[in-house]
């Protein structure tokens, strides 16, 4: 029992470690976004998870790594290289060309805070079994595994 119960343990705290990336920021008001591309890279590595803010896009200013709105209404990540009037030019760091569609503010989600390389791959895994459900899932299962072992352990003690 004393294996399981170890075993529990270093489980719940991996997990943990997956779970407030996942969920904490969401309460300060950053999104979420995991990264599927190499555009950004080496910057920003393929895998990793990005946490967006919503911010004035007044503010905003060349070199500044943005997540929009692309046309095909999928998330983009690039790099702001030029605001002039009401458009702004990116272009991914490992990409040649800057992009070909000029933003409008609209667009914009937010300003990229930072990234945590390969938590991007974890997050896709646990988003394919029901999201941050699966992952609530799973840690209940290994916190009833946790207790379980705990108290056949007591038992076997006192």
């Amino acid at each position: 029992m004393k294996i399981i119960n170890r075993l529990a343990s270093i489980l719940f705290v991996l997990l943990m470690i997956v779970v407030i990336p996942l969920s904490v920021p969401k309460v300060f008001g950053f999104s979420i976004y995991n990264v599927l591309s190499d555009s950004m890279e080496p910057t920003i590595l393929t895998g990793s998870l990005i946490y967006v803010k919503a911010v004035d896009t007044q503010t905003l200013k060349p070199q500044d790594i943005i997540s929009f709105y692309a046309k095909s209404n999928t998330i983009v990540t690039h790099r702001i290289t030029n605001i002039e009037d009401n458009s702004i030019t990116t272009k991914g760091d490992y990409n040649k060309d800057i992009d070909l569609t000029k933003l409008n503010p609209s667009n914009i989600i937010g300003k990229v805070m930072f990234s945590i390389p390969i938590l991007g791959y974890i997050y896709e895994i646990f988003g394919n079994i029901g999201g941050m459900t699966g992952l609530f899932v799973v840690l209940l299962f290994i916190m009833l595994l946790w207790l379980y072992s705990y108290n056949k352990e007591k038992k076997i003690d006192g």
